[in-house]
C-alpha cells in the first residue's frame, strides 16, 4: 500500500506538486489490502493514521494501523488487539482534540444461536501511548449489521468536545412483497470510546440507504445523510442524497433535506471547513454519471448550492473511489481513483487531485500519477459467515 503525499504551492494560478510516494506497508509486501482510511493528528500535523484491510489467506480478514508520527516519510505497522479467529473488516480512523487516535472496524464478535454475528468495536491509542486498547463493542443481535461505520468526532471545544459518532448501513424490516430493506444505524460514544450507545435506527422505511460519514461544526452540531433509491422502472432506479443534523448531539434529528435526486448512481462523502475562511460550509461530494461534482452548503445542510464540476471520470470501468477533505486554510482538495483498465487478471487504476482554493466554485485538475498502476485480483473471498439474518 502507498501513500500518496501533496505539497500544494498557493499562488494567483495555484498549481499541485506531486511528491514521490510513500511506500507504507513495504514490510510485508505480499499481503493484499483494502478499504484504506487515513487521518491527521489536528494537535500535530506530523502524525497521522491509516487503518486498512488486511488478507493475508483466504480464511480471516485482519485490520492493521499504520502510523507515523514524521508526516508520512517513515511508517510502522501496528496490530490491533483482537482474537486471530475473528474477522475485521470496515476501517474508520480519527483523532479528537487532544491527540487521541481511534478506528473503528466491524467485526465478527461472538455466536448468536450458532451463528456468527457482527459487533462495532472501537480501538483508542491514548496521546502519548505506544499502544492500541480495545475500549467496547456494540453487539449487533438484531437489524443483522451495521455495514461500513463511519466516525467522526466533535473538535469544537464545546458541551459535547470529544464524543465519537458512528453511522452505518443497517437491515430494516420486510416490505409486504418480502424484499429487504435497510435503515441507518446510528450510535455514540460519550467518553473517548470507554462506553458506546445503543444502535438507534434512523429514518426508517422502506427506502434502501447507504449512510454518510458524520461531520461535527464548530458549535457542536453533527450533520450527516444518506443517500437511497426507488425503483422507478424495471430497471431504472432513482438515485436521491439526504442530509440531516443533529443539534443536541444525537438525541434527536431533523429531517432530511434533499441534496440533489438523479437518475444515475451517486457515491458521496461528507467533509466541513474549520478555517476561518468559509466557517463551518458543508461540502459533499457526489459521482453523477460520468463526472464528479461538488455541492456546499451554508445552512447546516438545508439548502445545498446547485452541483459545481470538478472533473469528467475517464476510463472503461465505473467504479470510482472519491475522498475529499478540507485544510486549515479553506482550501478544498479531493482525491479519486479511477478503475481504467484491466490487463490480464489485474485491476488498473488512474489517480487524480482537484483543489479548490475559492470555497468549492472552480477546480484545479491534475494527474497524480503518469500512468496506470495495477494491482492482482485476488481470489473469491467470504469475508464473514453470510445468510438470511446476518452478513456484512
Amino acid at each position: 500500500m502507498t501513500a500518496f503525499i501533496f505539497s500544494v504551492l498557493l499562488m494567483f494560478q495555484p498549481t499541485i506538486t506531486i511528491l514521490d510516494p510513500v511506500a507504507i506497508s513495504a514490510d510485508l509486501p505480499t499481503l493484499n489490502h483494502s478499504e484504506p482510511h487515513l487521518s491527521i493528528n489536528p494537535a500535530d500535523p506530523d502524525e497521522m493514521a491509516v487503518a486498512a484491510i488486511v488478507m493475508p489467506d483466504s480464511a480471516i480478514t485482519r485490520v492493521e494501523v499504520f502510523y507515523t508520527e514524521d508526516g508520512g516519510n517513515s511508517w510502522y505497522r501496528q496490530w490491533l488487539p483482537f482474537p486471530d479467529t475473528m474477522d475485521m473488516i470496515d476501517p474508520w480512523t480519527g483523532f479528537d482534540g487532544k491527540g487521541n487516535a481511534y478506528v473503528s472496524i466491524l467485526a465478527t464478535t461472538r455466536y448468536y444461536r450458532g451463528i456468527e454475528i457482527l459487533g462495532i468495536d472501537l480501538f483508542k491509542r491514548a496521546a502519548g501511548s505506544e499502544n492500541w486498547v480495545n475500549t467496547d463493542s456494540v453487539y449487533i443481535e438484531s437489524g443483522g449489521s451495521f455495514d461500513q461505520p463511519k466516525m467522526g468526532i466533535d473538535l469544537s471545544g464545546g458541551l459535547r468536545d470529544g464524543t465519537l459518532y458512528l453511522t452505518g448501513d443497517r437491515w430494516g424490516p420486510r416490505t409486504p412483497l418480502k424484499n429487504r430493506t435497510q435503515v441507518i444505524g446510528f450510535v455514540k460514544s460519550i467518553d473517548g470510546g470507554e462506553s458506546v450507545s445503543k444502535i438507534k435506527d434512523l429514518h426508517r422505511n422502506n427506502i434502501l440507504k447507504g449512510s454518510l460519514n458524520p461531520v461535527v461544526l464548530s458549535d457542536g452540531t453533527m450533520v450527516t445523510g444518506e443517500r437511497n433509491y426507488m425503483l422507478i422502472g424495471r430497471n431504472e432506479r432513482q438515485n436521491m442524497l439526504w442530509s440531516y443534523r443533529s443539534d443536541d448531539g444525537g438525541d434527536t434529528f431533523t429531517e432530511p433535506h434533499l441534496v440533489i435526486s438523479k437518475n444515475s448512481p451517486i457515491v458521496s462523502i461528507l467533509a466541513a471547513d474549520a478555517s476561518k475562511k468559509h466557517t463551518d460550509r458543508l461540502y459533499l461530494s457526489s459521482i453523477q454519471g460520468d463526472s464528479l461534482y461538488i455541492h456546499y452548503s451554508d445552512s447546516k445542510g438545508e439548502q445545498w448550492s446547485e452541483p459545481k464540476l470538478v472533473s469528467g471520470l475517464p476510463g472503461t470501468f465505473p467504479f470510482i473511489a472519491n475522498y475529499l477533505a478540507v485544510d486549515g486554510k479553506g482550501n478544498v482538495g479531493i482525491l479519486w481513483t479511477a478503475n481504467t483498465l484491466r490487463r490480464d487478471d489485474r485491476h488498473c487504476h488512474q489517480v487524480y487531485f482537484s483543489l479548490s482554493t475559492d470555497g468549492g466554485e472552480r477546480f484545479v485538475t491534475e494527474k497524480v500519477l503518469n500512468a496506470p498502476y495495477c494491482v492482482e485480483v485476488p481470489g473469491n473471498r467470504v469475508f464473514i459467515g453470510m445468510n438470511d439474518e446476518f452478513w456484512s
